[in-house]
């Protein structure tokens, strides 16, 4: 029989290609969410959560080479849920020419960007789960021409997703044209009081005043209990409970 609410514990981070893995690794474990939406997974990285549990899906944005291993690296969905429509929505493909500064010198430019999907089972209820790590420019308050063309195809694709939950990268500010344009049409779940989601702990310019992480949701789910996780990476992440209403 369908439950009318299920409930899915959600978390969401940029997982910095690996740079803070074991800490990352610690929190999963102790926190135990059903489903991870992540950016900058490396592929070296993924025996790793699998062996906490997780089934992991990827979908690759480039490469990297540290010297001692080589891979890919790109968006990832960790379930402990069954997962069935996994589903790659590529909206830029790159040419290697906007390389993001917090990104090592072992790790190469996007050259793909994209919405990567999957619909778990939670309890015998769909829930469609999809993230996205946008455009990078270098100053996050002013979109660029590119990011603005990225936007407009990355909304033709989410046209096509009757309902998601949507953890996000944006590499653009809350107040700025494309985060706000995508708070328009989906809800925008990190509170307002939280005025950065960057790390100044670990982020190579500090602190920064922004939020351009988030987790975003259609009318057919709710959010609740909203954490922002420090320590993990050089952006916070999410922890929150999701119903399906």
């Amino acid at each position: 029989m369908r439950t009318p609410h299920a409930k899915l514990l959600v978390f969401c981070l940029n997982f910095w290609c690996g740079q803070t893995l074991a800490q990352v690794l610690q929190f999963l474990r102790e926190e135990r969410p059903g489903v991870v939406l992540c950016q900058e997974l490396r592929t070296g990285d993924i025996p790793a959560f699998e062996r906490l549990g997780y089934r992991v899906e990827f979908a690759p944005m480039s490469t990297y080479d540290d010297g001692r291993t080589t891979g890919q690296w790109g968006l990832g969905i960790l379930s402990r849920c069954d997962l069935s429509e996994v589903r790659e929505f590529v909206y830029r493909v790159g040419n290697g020419s906007f390389p993001d500064r917090s990104i090592r010198s072992d790790i190469r430019p996007a050259q793909r960007e994209l919405v990567f999907a999957a619909t778990a089972d939670v309890e015998g209820v769909p829930f469609m789960l999809a993230t996205t790590h946008f455009t990078w420019a270098p100053r996050a308050i002013y979109p660029t021409e590119v990011q603005l063309a990225s936007a407009e195809r990355m909304s033709r694709v989410l046209d096509l997703f009757p309902e998601v939950v949507l953890g996000v990268d944006l590499n653009t500010a809350r107040g700025a044209e494309i985060f706000d344009g995508l708070a328009a049409r989906l809800r925008d779940n990190v509170p307002a009081h939280v005025k950065s989601t960057i790390d100044g702990r670990f982020h190579y310019d500090g602190a920064l005043p922004i939020v351009v992480d988030g987790i975003f949701t259609s009318p057919q789910y709710l959010v609740e209990d909203v954490q922002i996780v420090s320590g993990l990476s050089d952006h916070k992440g999410f922890l929150v409970n999701v119903t399906r209403i």
